[in-house]
């Protein structure tokens, strides 16, 4: 009879369960959705943050004209940052209803305008369909959905490598000196477990006045629409 390795036998049994093996493979594809968000978003700028306050909580599926005009000032970026980071656009954006082309420019009404403007110079008309509506500021729903993921996997991460390199150093400690160390280490952990996760949170939020908390709170599309107590 052959043996199995308690990593063979894991896996077989991870997929016999298809509730956990579709939650493995979720989350899977949510890391690969996190880490080329910048590729697969409608809106690379960093942090997905292009806004057209006009467009403000347009529904879904809505196709929009933009009239996009060169910049003169364009900010060079390394190729490895604007395919994670995310580059800010070189061209200046602004929607419109219709425009009509003429000599060396075009004539256009600005979205939801009754006023005519003029344009000479070179241009592009390009449409964009924003799939999942936009928020209260003109941002693309969907590009700002792509970057929370990357930011909810980070959070979720660092808390469990900050647990398992705390944990793991008070336990060799503990383990090599034995006696009051192990005593204290195991008061120290107890005390800490006996804490309430709200009131920690709570404490933590004081303690850091706030600024990173806000700072990864106001970056969650869902918390864009004025639900976050930060924004």
């Amino acid at each position: 009879m052959k043996a199995n390795s308690l990593n063979i036998l894991a896996w077989k049994k991870l997929r016999k369960d298809k509730l956990s093996f579709s939650a493995l493979v979720f989350i899977f594809l949510c890391v690969l959705l996190g880490v080329f968000a910048v590729v697969l978003s409608p809106d690379s700028s960093p942090m997905a943050n292009e806004m057209h306050i006009e467009l403000a909580t347009q529904k879904p599926f809505t196709k929009i004209l933009f009239l996009e005009i060169p910049k003169q000032d364009i900010k060079h970026v390394f190729f490895m940052e604007s395919l994670f980071i995310g580059n800010s656009p070189n061209v200046n954006r602004i929607p419109i209803d219709k425009y009509t082309a003429i000599q060396n420019g075009v004539t256009y009404f600005p979205y939801h305008s009754e006023f005519m403007q003029t344009f000479i110079g070179s241009y592009q008309i390009k449409s964009q369909t924003f799939y999942f509506g936009t928020d209260k500021y003109g941002r693309d729903l969907l590009s700002r959905i792509l970057n929370g993921i990357r930011i909810s996997l980070s959070v979720g991460f660092i808390a469990v490598f900050l647990s398992l390199f705390i944990g793991i150093t008070l336990g060799l400690i503990a383990g090599y000196f034995r006696g009051k160390t192990d005593d204290i280490i195991m008061w120290f952990v107890n005390v800490v477990w006996s804490i309430p996760t709200l009131l920690m949170v709570i404490a933590i939020t004081l303690a850091l006045r706030k600024r990173f908390l806000a700072s990864i709170c106001c970056s969650w599309p869902y918390h864009v629409g004025g639900g976050c107590s930060y924004c």
